[in-house]
């Protein structure tokens, strides 16, 4: 049976890229001194809603699907190692290696989730740092 998990926290690039987007638009507007440009901030908004849409979803097999709001679903197989590391930052402690290189995930039950991996995937291996 598989699981779901919701995402964490925003991830920190998007936090700057938002930031940054928004001072742009805001500075853009101020400029031309057009301010139906604010229009434009629905774009870097649209990012943060489909940031905390977005769910993990680990399946029967070890698989893990990463469901995003409105912009998609990445698909993770043959994952063959998780490695938790709990000095990073909390958006980059889980990182699992897969056939085609490594992702970094953020759930917000990261106990929760290690131990789904470890039940679905018992082949896979484990490092904490």
């Amino acid at each position: 049976m598989e699981r779901t998990f919701r995402v964490g926290k925003a991830s920190y690039p998007l936090i700057l890229l938002t930031i940054l987007c928004i001072a742009l638009i805001l500075w853009f507007a101020i400029k031309v001194d057009q301010y139906t440009v604010f229009i434009a901030i629905v774009v870097p908004l649209g990012l943060w809603v489909d940031q905390f849409l977005s769910k993990i979803i680990v399946q029967e097999n070890g698989d893990v699907w990463m469901k995003r709001g409105f912009t998609g679903m990445v698909r993770i197989y043959g994952v063959s190692k998780l490695v938790y590391n709990k000095k990073a930052w909390s958006s980059q402690q889980i990182q699992l290696k897969h056939t085609k290189g490594y992702v970094t995930l953020n759930p917000v039950d990261k106990k929760g989730f290690i131990a789904c991996m470890k039940e679905h995937n018992p082949l896979m291996e484990y490092e904490e740092k």
